[in-house]
């Protein structure tokens, strides 16, 4: 017991002696805590401020933004202002149609797929159309997607072939020998330029990245499997957002050999929200109607 009280009057004079210093350096430190605080929130809400395509852009930043070459964020973000304003009637972004046109055939395929959106706000334009239609033989499955997409709202079904493909799972196999070095999980939810394997082959190891955003269904190997050439490696299951796109297409341009697949949505699948499975419903309604 006295060994206890012995500790008790320890602490007690312990919390006591602190306080004669409180004056001298609490507030300084509380200072210091309270900036470095207010930098951690700072940095992040400019650098969210700088790329959050939202944020109104000045006339003047818009056509700056539109020849940043050398950062492709930029041009998005023009990009989806256009389009913005675009679906708004707003006859003004008309100085920026040229643009819009070169950027067709930009290096970026994040700036290809931000111009194929924008142009589908104006579907009363030719050149327009045929340069969605260029895009169809684009090296990108996500650029030929949304130029098909975009077609939809010229009233053209020439991309009716990648809209149904995008509702399909799609597989990575491997274009050489080698040994499994790195897989995504199953279940994993990927976007798209994700790395979901790499594989170490005669020539080195080679990564691959998805073209698409979902979650990966299934994986067909396991790590250190050796494998050859025209392996099936995974499968990735689009996402919600995906399908829905897709499903709004077809409600227009579907047709009935589309029907097996579009019913594989008519239930409730790992994350895909109710509104998929009620757009599935009335997408195959409106193909049936349409097939009378």
């Amino acid at each position: 017991m006295a060994d206890f009280g012995t500790k008790t009057t320890t602490t007690n004079l312990a919390a006591v002696t602190p306080k004669a210093g409180l004056s001298r350096f609490a507030v300084p430190k509380l200072t210091i805590i309270l900036v470095i605080a207010w930098i951690v929130a700072l940095v992040p809400f400019l650098f969210f401020r700088e790329t959050w395509f939202s944020r109104p852009l000045s006339d003047q930043q818009v056509g700056e933004y539109l020849h940043s070459d050398h950062k492709p964020d930029q041009i998005q973000y023009a990009l989806s202002q256009i389009g913005q304003r675009m679906s708004r009637h707003d006859a003004s972004v008309t100085i920026w149609y040229p643009d819009l046109l070169r950027l067709c055939s930009h290096r970026s395929e994040d700036v290809r797929i931000e111009d194929a959106e924008a142009m589908s706000n104006d579907p009363s334009r030719g050149d327009f159309h045929e340069a969605l239609l260029r895009m169809l033989r684009d090296q990108s499955r996500a650029v030929r997607l949304r130029a098909a997409l975009a077609l939809v709202r010229f009233g053209d079904d020439a991309g009716h072939k990648e809209i149904v493909d995008s509702l399909a799972p799609w597989a990575l196999e491997t274009d050489s020998d080698g040994r499994v070095n790195y897989l995504a999980r199953v279940g994993s939810s990927v976007r798209r330029g994700a790395v979901i394997a790499e594989v170490m082959t005669p020539a080195g190891s080679a990564t691959f990245r998805t073209p698409v955003s979902g979650r990966v269904q299934y994986v067909s190997v396991r790590v250190n499997d050796p494998i050859s050439k025209g392996t099936e490696l995974l499968s990735i299951a689009p996402n919600a957002q995906q399908v829905m796109a897709s499903l709004v297409a077809l409600y227009q341009i579907g047709l009935p050999e589309d029907l097996p697949i579009i019913a594989g949505f008519q239930q409730l699948l790992p994350d895909m929200p109710q509104r998929v499975t009620q757009q599935a419903v009335l997408t195959e309604r409106a193909i049936r109607e349409r097939a009378k």
